[in-house]
């Protein structure tokens, strides 16, 4: 007799998670085990009709299902209670959760009813580890993929057109299809819109309920208030028109610039929390307590203008690329507006943060000081570094970005190092001393060697085009 597998899931309509168990159900293991699907609230029945050996819960935990689980921890007999979690990430909790604590005590009491956790992203599987939200002997990791067999079958097709990627989901903002749209037609500016307008709004926002006394509502409030304004910014600048038109022309271009993209965004991800770990590791909670508080209250407002001046630079350079002289007048003149920005904002906050700092957080903060202005310090070489990377990007050499990524971030983990020996206010001086002694010069080399990088990639064009 083949083992039975019990699938309790609760919305039966088509989407992503039943499309999944569909394919999983149709594929070979059909042939070694016995599959049937339930709702969640007839669990009970279910599985005293099919006596399963493994029972899986595709619902998303919840407050709502938590007694469910509970039942079924002590109904299931011998069976293995398996929590299926292909919902939920660290990007959900920081954009969506209102109030971590109360969140993450949810999913451990759900994760403590089952035998098994199993997860479909090894992402998830750190953020749960980072938190402790599951024991890690209970954690299993299986990336999902539906049957390619069909798709696998096909006969391969000349390339005579441009590429062309086919999207199929719904518009709903963890979906992302507003931002694939907008990215698509190189529309960047959108992006940094959005971006812009939701920072700005939830920061003065965030100002006005502080000094009214709204303690952390005045975090909180501001983050909901402003979450629909991604949406309306994608959706007013985004008219959707679909192709039904498929090629695989230029895929090795595509993947050749992307996949060093990507490597820059991972050495960029791995530097955001190395000086986190570091302290972490080396100095306890509390000192990380407090160099977290101070970094985020020193570069948040300051990154916030960066990033949103970086998003808005990149399509702003793309679009001269083929005018060497247009390409350096965007380019100096888009440093001068960094200077105007930035200088002034991160030299004002610097400043204020000894008056700022006890009115807005408390007195208990007061320590805290001295590291958050190092901190706020080391934001100006940032954004003069991060359009240098622009430019690479733009003039097709996000290669070489990637090495001088992975130079920075060496760089920055033995400065680091050093730095913790003195506390966190060595990790602070470190972090000052990484970024204002390597990105000037990564900045200097990119802009003296501009006019020869585009002299090759225009030579490289009109090959190309021959």
């Amino acid at each position: 007799m083949k083992p039975k597998i019990l699938n309790l899931l609760s919305d039966e309509r088509m989407g992503g998670v039943k499309t999944s168990l569909n394919s999983l159900m149709n594929s070979r293991l059909q042939e070694k085990f016995e599959f049937a699907i339930a709702p969640l609230n007839r669990a009970r029945a279910s599985i005293k009709n099919l006596q399963p050996e493994i029972i899986i819960v595709h619902d998303a935990c919840s407050w709502k299902i938590l007694p469910s689980l509970l039942a079924l921890k002590f109904i299931k007999g011998k069976a293995k209670l398996v929590i299926l979690d292909h919902h939920y990430s660290e990007a959900f909790e920081r954009l969506k959760v209102a109030n971590s604590l109360r969140f993450r005590l949810m999913l451990k009491l759900c994760h403590w009813c089952s035998d098994r956790l199993m997860l479909v992203s090894h992402a998830q599987g750190l953020w749960m580890r980072k938190y402790k939200l599951v024991r890690s002997p209970k954690l299993t990791i299986i990336q999902q993929s539906l049957n390619c067999d069909r798709f696998l079958e096909l006969p391969p097709k000349p390339i005579s057109k441009p590429l062309t990627f086919a999207a199929y989901g719904r518009f709903e903002e963890q979906k992302g299809f507003d931002i694939l749209l907008t990215q698509r037609e190189n529309r960047l500016h959108v992006m940094a819109l959005a971006n812009g307008l939701q920072v700005s709004i939830d920061n003065v926002l965030t100002i006005i309920l502080a000094f009214l006394g709204w303690g952390m509502w005045a975090i909180v409030l501001p983050k909901v208030i402003v979450a629909p304004i991604w949406v309306i910014v994608h959706y007013v600048n985004n008219p959707w028109r679909p192709s039904r038109e498929f090629t695989l022309i230029n895929w090795q271009e595509i993947m050749r610039f992307g996949r060093s993209v990507l490597g820059v965004k991972l050495m960029n991800t791995l530097r955001n929390n190395l000086d986190y770990l570091i302290a972490g590791r080396f100095l306890g909670v509390e000192a990380l307590g407090i160099y977290y508080f101070a970094f985020n209250a020193g570069l948040g407002i300051s990154m916030s203008a960066i990033n949103a001046v970086d998003s808005a630079l990149f399509p702003h350079l793309c679009a001269a690329r083929s005018d060497p002289e247009q390409f350096k007048d965007r380019y100096f003149s888009s440093l001068k507006t960094i200077a105007w920005i930035v200088f002034p904002l991160v030299l004002l906050q610097s400043t204020l943060a000894p008056f700022y700092v006890p009115i807005i957080f408390g007195q208990k903060w007061l320590p805290a000081i001295p590291i958050l202005i190092l901190i706020c310090l080391s934001a100006i070489p940032r954004p003069f570094a991060n359009a240098a990377s622009r430019v690479l990007w733009a003039l097709d050499k996000p290669n070489w970005d990637l090495r001088w990524s992975a130079f920075f971030t060496a760089f920055f983990a033995i400065a680091l190092l050093i730095g913790v020996n003195w506390g966190i206010i060595g990790v602070a001086a470190a972090v000052l001393l990484a970024h204002g002694i390597a990105l000037p010069m990564y900045s200097i080399w990119v802009t003296r060697n501009m006019p020869k990088i585009m002299n090759q990639e225009i030579v490289a064009i009109e090959i190309k085009n021959i």
